[in-house]
């Protein structure tokens, strides 16, 4: 398995079935983060939100109160040409596939997200 940045970039994704008669399970999103990244690691993720009320702030904060240090998230924010939108790049250290279904749950509770990736 090779691995740069945290991330293993050859994985088996199947979960083998619970009787040879059933299909293979569908795996979690917290199995495929536990299977995909080496945790602590730096984890990018992306949220889209109409442009108003300080949304770029209310996000940081948001990653902020799933204990994410200040000091440890690197954003970077643009609108889109019509104005009505735009878009946050988030790299945090994530400490854990716990910590990042954590960090996702603060993140929709903010007012004015389009899609978070």
């Amino acid at each position: 398995m090779s691995e740069q940045n945290g991330h293993n970039s050859e994985v088996d994704l199947s979960i083998a079935p619970a009787s040879p008669d059933q299909p293979p399970a569908e795996p979690s999103s917290q199995d495929l983060l536990d299977l995909v990244h080496s945790f602590p690691c730096e984890f990018l993720i992306k949220v889209i939100g109409t442009l108003e009320n300080d949304f770029v702030a209310r996000v940081i904060t948001a990653v902020m109160t799933a204990e994410v240090a200040e000091t440890d998230i690197n954003y970077t924010s643009r609108e889109t040409a019509s104005g009505r939108h735009t878009s946050v790049s988030i790299t945090i250290i994530a400490q854990s596939s716990n910590h990042v279904m954590t960090i996702y749950a603060a993140i929709r509770t903010v007012d004015g997200i389009v899609m978070v990736m």
